[in-house]
């Protein structure tokens, strides 16, 4: 029998919280919103339980930002 899987995307945010990188299509986008950690948890949670197709469960997460507003890294980028 073959090993079935499924693969779920999660946003842990959206938009993007420095909005001032000129080759990025996110700048113009909407208000920068960040999920709690347990938001996070719960949902992967909710997948687990729920999944009907429990051999092999993938979890992608799909931030535009990855760096979010508690990085620094991005002071290096000019305006």
């Amino acid at each position: 029998m073959k090993n079935k899987s499924i693969r779920y995307t999660i946003n842990s945010i959206r938009s993007c919280y420095w909005k001032k990188c000129n080759f990025c299509n996110i700048t113009f986008s909407d208000k920068y919103r960040e999920r709690t950690p347990e938001s996070i948890v719960k949902e992967i949670e909710l997948i687990a339980e729920n999944s009907y197709l429990k051999d092999e469960i993938n979890i992608l997460f799909v931030d535009n930002d990855i760096i979010g507003c508690r990085g620094n890294l991005i002071d290096a980028i000019p305006p």
